[in-house]
Formats: structure tokens, C-alpha cells, sequence
């Protein structure tokens, strides 16, 4: 039946045998469960806030505005050959193998 069935009838207490007791704990470990992964999700999201300050690091809009604008300008080919040297300054940036264009190809659409 699985490892989870086993340990239902471990961790029922004297007492709580009744279906009720135990739906209620699991209810309770599951409530534990979702609050500890939530909990672990929020501190993840903001770590580079905490470790960095808050600094805006790769949602940059100047440069989702100018790659917007270099798409329209110049078409699909060369925007995804396009190196940029007014990013990640001083060695440039190869745009088309680091950026994922949902945002600037449903701007110019």
C-alpha cells in the first residue's frame, strides 16, 4: 500500500482511532506542509533582494525597451544575431542567446 499508509496507523494517538481524529491531523500536517514549502518560496524569491539590495538586475527596462525597439527596426534575423555593447558593459552581450523574447516580439506584434 506504500510508505505513507504505514505511518498513518504510527502516528495516530491513544484516543484519536476514530476517522475524524486522524482526518484532522493529516489535515494539520498538510496545513504545516504548504505553509513550511510557501514560507521556503517567499525566501528563495527574495534573496537576491536581501543579498543584493534592491536593485533591479535583469528586468531592466531600459534595455527590454531598446531590444523592443531594435527588433522593430531591424527584423527577427538580426535581432537574434544582434550583439549589444551598451549592456554588461565592457564586454557587451550577445542578445539573442541570452534573452528570452516573449516580451519584445509581443510589443512589436
Amino acid at each position: 500500500r506504500g510508505f505513507l499508509w504505514s505511518c498513518r496507523s504510527c502516528l495516530t494517538m491513544p484516543g484519536t482511532e476514530t476517522e475524524g481524529g486522524n482526518k484532522l491531523m493529516w489535515l494539520g500536517i498538510k496545513g504545516l506542509m504548504l505553509l513550511y514549502f510557501c514560507n521556503s518560496a517567499y525566501r528563495i524569491r527574495c534573496h537576491a533582494i536581501n543579498e543584493y539590495g534592491p536593485i533591479i538586475h535583469e528586468f531592466d527596462p531600459w534595455f527590454n525597451m531598446r531590444a523592443t525597439q531594435y527588433l522593430a527596426d531591424n527584423g527577427w534575423t538580426e535581432f537574434f544575431h544582434w550583439f549589444d555593447h551598451r549592456s554588461w558593459y565592457p564586454l557587451g552581450r550577445p542578445v539573442g542567446t541570452t534573452i528570452y523574447p516573449g516580451m519584445q516580439i509581443t510589443s512589436v506584434c
